[in-house]
């Protein structure tokens, strides 16, 4: 998984990004939402499923954790692409709720 991922969100100031995932776990990219990499990780689906689990986190230009959850596939056309929910601190709670969307293809 680890390489250069294209990123569309419809998270403001992520609508057209990359991300990079290197083998160390850290993680590089660019949008105007988010300044650096905090890192990823990656587990097999639950239940036999087919796929991985991917969780990247970017910090936004306040350390904040900006996060992208989601599911990695196969797909017949881009190869593998991964989409799920992008995740940010509630200004209520502090707790991750969910900012917007995102589908992604590795590069």
């Amino acid at each position: 998984l680890a390489g250069g991922w294209e990123v569309r969100s419809s998270y403001s100031g992520a609508e057209e990004t990359w991300v990079e995932l290197l083998p160390d776990g850290s993680a590089e990219g660019s949008a105007r939402s988010f300044s650096r990499g905090r890192g990823w990780r990656a587990a097999p689906r639950e239940g036999g499923k087919v796929g991985w689990r991917l969780t990247v986190t970017m910090e936004d230009k306040i350390s904040s954790p900006l996060t992208f959850d989601g599911t990695v596939r196969e797909d017949e056309y881009v190869g593998l692409s991964y989409s799920g929910r992008v995740l940010a601190p509630s200004k209520r709670t502090g707790q991750p709720a969910e900012v917007g969307e995102f589908r992604a293809w590795q590069r």
